[in-house]
């Protein structure tokens, strides 16, 4: 009996499972839409990548994980600093690296001291991926122009399916946001968006206004989102038109 009840896990952080993989048995924690339970076992039900958060195993769906691209431009979250690179979380089941000769800051200061000083735990992070191949972690960069640390703003997640209609095919609904909270708007290839404007309240519209576009599922027009702005706005003393 006790042998049943002791978890036991037969997956690890990013694997990835099929329909009818074992993924744990025992007492344990599953907080997960996709796993289905046959007596002690647990399975999956789908093509994913495991998640495993606080001793809790979750899967996300292929079609809905973020798998990084040569040149694509991430939104990163720094979550650990080692001697000679940056743990980047880039809202992938892969860990992002930034390495020390991906930055301004010269190897010959690599510290673990200088490195938290550089970029700290919890940062924001705007960098282009440069490798990945699925068999090691993307390798990210901060050379570039607009690349570095987010030092103002706000930065939220939207689902990639939202965020990937924004950035490629629905731009004008960026546009009209941007216009009518006097933000400036960037969706990362991530599923994240920085946004930055003049003060905080309307930057707190802008996002609104982006949550409203993503629980409408796009299904809103550009009147209606414009009206929906500016009531926001005079609720917060503003003034439309």
């Amino acid at each position: 009996m006790s042998d049943v009840i002791k978890p036991t896990f037969y997956v690890q952080q990013k694997d990835i499972v099929l329909p009818g993989d074992l993924i744990a048995e025992g007492r344990v924690d599953i907080n997960s839409i996709y796993i289905f339970k046959e007596g002690s076992r647990y399975y999956s039900s789908i093509v994913g990548f495991v998640e495993i958060k606080d001793e809790k195993v979750f899967l996300i769906p292929v079609e809905h994980a973020y798998l990084p691209k040569p040149n694509d431009l991430v939104i990163g979250l720094i979550t650990d600093v080692g001697p000679t690179y940056w743990t980047v979380d880039i809202n992938s089941p892969y860990e992002g690296q930034l390495p020390v000769s991906e930055t301004l800051l010269r190897q010959t200061q690599a510290t673990i001291d200088t490195l938290r000083k550089f970029l700290s735990i919890g940062d924001h992070v705007l960098l282009k991926v440069i490798s990945f191949d699925r068999l090691r972690d993307p390798v990210l960069s901060m050379r570039g122009k607009g690349l570095g640390k987010i030092t103002s703003g706000k930065v939220i997640e939207i689902s990639s399916r939202i965020s990937n209609m924004l950035l490629y095919r629905k731009r004008s609904i960026v546009e009209t946001i941007a216009r009518e909270t006097e933000t400036n708007i960037f969706i990362g290839n991530n599923a994240r968006i920085w946004i930055s404007g003049k003060d905080s309240i309307m930057e707190d519209l802008a996002v609104l206004a982006l949550k409203k576009v993503e629980s409408t599922d796009l299904n809103i027009s550009t009147l209606d989102l414009i009206d929906f702005i500016r009531q926001e706005k005079e609720k917060r003393g503003g003034v439309s038109g």
